[in-house]
């Protein structure tokens, strides 16, 4: 519960990871992360604090989306967007590093700045 609460914390990006303890339990049964159909490993996006105290940001995260298009666009990838541009200043960045995450890591055709 702590090490969930303090990825939780640390996490600064609209999205869901799987900590370092659900990883080695997922592998203990035989359900290794890296073979679940829509989770991925790659570079979390992590607040700066979280980094500094040395927290793991490559972990298995859940690709939104990825399961379904319509009209060819990743329908989570179209509502992040306009989350993004209704969202008061203090929060795009959230919305901005989730855009990236899936564009960076997971080849989805979204164009970035």
């Amino acid at each position: 519960m702590v090490e969930a609460y303090q990825y939780g914390e640390a996490q600064d990006w609209v999205g869901y990871m799987l900590t370092p303890s659900a990883v080695s339990q997922m592998e203990k049964v035989q359900l290794p992360a890296n073979e679940r159909l829509n989770y991925d490993y790659g570079p979390i996006p992590l607040k700066q604090e979280a980094i500094a105290k040395g927290l793991n940001a490559s972990l298995p995260a859940c690709i939104l989306g990825r399961w379904i298009k319509l009209n060819g666009k990743n329908p989570c990838v179209v509502a992040l967007e306009e989350m993004e541009r209704k969202a008061q200043s203090q929060h795009k960045h959230k919305y901005f590093n989730t855009l990236k995450f899936i564009a960076d890591n997971h080849r989805q055709i979204i164009k970035r700045e």
